[in-house]
């Protein structure tokens, strides 16, 4: 009996969840790409329940690619959530395929993204909100926002480095520097320490990060942005249903963790740090991914050419023509 392409994954899944599934590598799959894997399936599993047939290998076809593919711009998600669902679904084609488990004919090729609308706070902007008179709970978190805005960690390598600084600590020649493994290779990277990440690292002793979730972290954000002197309208734009759109948004809204990150790569670039050097830390492999990440390579040359002569010419005011004359 052929087996069903659901069932089956859903089997991968738990063996990775009990680490019976390894990488190619032979790591074990991370809690958050379990998650997102399951999510997928359930996607997968409610679009075929719509025509309530048990999905078989066989059935998973170019066809099949294309009627799910469908289902999605119905919903008018927007493209990069399709792009990720459909590489959720690419996954598992590639791997039953090799598996022999199923004969899928065609290309199976990584779908296209597209480069959205997305946040990043200017020196002056952080300042602005380091200066706000907030409760005890929302000032944390901004000071841990502020750190994170200078170090370009993620969130999650952020938490934990916070929760024991003293043991990332290194002192060169008077400098003091952060010694810090990223992301899910555990990448050693050095951070100098800003003035501003001492300071706020003076102020709460070595463990700053203690009693909140990621979650709890965001909506804290978005909150103190949206009743601070930065908060304004955001032109965003970006692809839903396979149509282009515009929607006018509060930059608050957009706030995240992420925003840090991005913060940390775009002001270090913009202040003249060599994006190689900044790379080193971010974990970014080429120029290209990098420029593609931070967004603001088109800031960078109008800065760079706003002091041109072609922008100071100067207009005399014209003649004001008396109505009485009209």
């Amino acid at each position: 009996m052929e087996e069903c392409f659901l069932e089956h994954c859903d089997k991968v899944i738990a063996d990775m969840g009990a680490g019976l599934v390894k990488k190619k590598d032979g790591d074990l799959y991370s809690d958050t790409t379990i998650r997102t894997m399951k999510q997928n399936i359930k996607l997968i599993r409610s679009f075929v329940s719509i025509k309530a047939e048990t999905l078989k290998m066989k059935d998973v076809d170019k066809n099949f690619v294309d009627a799910f593919h469908q289902f999605l711009l119905d919903k008018n998600l927007a493209k990069n959530t399709i792009s990720g669902k459909l590489d959720g679904l690419r996954f598992w084609i590639k791997r039953f395929h090799v598996e022999k488990l199923m004969d899928y004919k065609g290309e199976v090729g990584k779908y296209p993204s597209e480069i959205t609308t997305a946040i990043s706070l200017s020196i002056e902007e952080l300042q602005a909100l380091y200066v706000m008179k907030l409760p005890e709970g929302q000032r944390k978190v901004l000071d841990i926002f502020i750190c994170q805005s200078f170090l370009g960690l993620r969130v999650g390598d952020m938490f934990k480095f916070l929760q024991n600084i003293n043991c990332r600590k290194r002192t060169l020649e008077e400098q003091v520097f952060f010694e810090v493994h990223t992301g899910k290779k555990c990448y050693p990277v050095v951070i100098p320490a800003a003035t501003i990440v001492m300071t706020i690292i003076e102020k709460y002793g070595n463990s700053l990060q203690k009693g909140f979730s990621e979650s709890h972290y965001n909506i804290t954000l978005k909150k103190i942005v949206a009743k601070s002197t930065i908060d304004r309208e955001v032109a965003f734009f970006r692809t839903e249903g396979g149509r282009k759109t515009e929607k006018i948004v509060q930059l608050s809204s957009l706030i995240s963790s992420h925003t840090a990150r991005r913060t940390f790569a775009t002001n270090g670039y913009l202040s003249g740090i060599s994006p190689f050097d900044l790379m080193k830390i971010t974990g970014h492999r080429s120029l290209q991914s990098f420029f593609r990440y931070m967004r603001c390579e088109n800031i960078a040359v109008a800065f760079k050419i706003s002091s041109h002569k072609f922008f100071r010419i100067k207009f005399s005011e014209p003649d004001v023509l008396d109505e009485e004359l009209i």
